[in-house]
């Protein structure tokens, strides 16, 4: 996967870059007006000596890509279900008046707190994005 990035500053061999995200819709938003993407910043290592204002392509590892997509929403998915089905055979056995109710509600607790554990993932792998992606050209140097 191919994207376009402007470099916003270059500092220690890293360059700070904004990356436009492209939408659900495949990113023809002038002809619908309906959404608006926002820009993502990623750290890369500035291996083609990129300077501020150039436009560079980057190449993502679509591999790594699938296998985070895959984890960001299998994981709050399992963690739902199972929490769901755990509760819902422990509340039922021990008697408990609504049970159903209070597992389904477990069983958001227990996605939500899935989504807490990516979230402190995230805060720890995440900023490795030089492993996602890496700068392959300058396609327009900002004189």
């Amino acid at each position: 996967m191919d994207k376009l990035g402007i470099v916003i500053s270059e500092k220690n061999g890293m360059a700070k870059i904004a990356v436009n995200r492209t939408s659900g819709c495949g990113g023809g938003c002038k002809t619908c007006g309906g959404c608006d993407t926002p820009v993502m910043v990623v750290y890369l290592p500035n291996d083609v000596n990129a300077k501020p204002g150039d436009t560079v392509e980057l190449s993502a590892n679509n591999s790594r890509v699938v296998k985070f997509t895959i984890v960001l929403y299998l994981v709050p998915l399992i963690m739902f279900v199972l929490s769901l089905g755990i509760s819902y055979s422990f509340y039922r056995n021990a008697g408990i008046a609504k049970y159903e109710l209070y597992s389904f509600i477990t069983g958001i607790f227990g996605f939500l707190l899935s989504l807490l554990v990516l979230k402190l993932i995230d805060k720890k792998v995440g900023n490795q994005d030089s492993h996602m992606m890496k700068v392959n050209r300058i396609v327009n140097r900002l004189s």
